[in-house]
């Protein structure tokens, strides 16, 4: 979390009041940077699939999708050069017909899923 996040923190846990927890929450209503990499082996990317989702700007009634632009450029330097990744994600990052046509796969292979 940045500075700000932190000072919005410490400051409502320091002095408690109504002001301070007013100012918190309006913070984290604001606060867009939910996502984050723990420098582990492998890699942990927590992806943020809520607060930074694509919208159709052409039909408001289309779904949304799980990243916007912007987030999947982020993402994708977090996988440069790396063998391996974790990734963590609140959403499903594949398709449900995607996830059944994979298990047809490996189950017709006799492997488990």
């Amino acid at each position: 979390f940045n500075e700000t996040f932190w000072r919005h923190v410490n400051h409502f846990f320091d002095a408690p009041s109504s002001q301070a927890q007013d100012a918190f929450i309006q913070h984290l209503y604001r606060f867009e940077e939910w996502h984050y990499t723990i420098p582990t082996s492998p890699k942990v990317v927590v992806l943020d699939t809520r607060t930074r989702r694509w919208r159709s700007e052409s039909r408001m009634n289309k779904p949304s999708g799980l990243m916007d632009w912007e987030a999947m450029i982020d993402f994708h330097q977090e996988l440069v050069h790396q063998d391996k990744v974790i990734i963590v994600s609140a959403a499903p990052m594949f398709g449900v017909k995607f996830i059944e046509a994979l298990q047809r796969v490996v189950t017709m292979l006799g492997k488990p899923l």
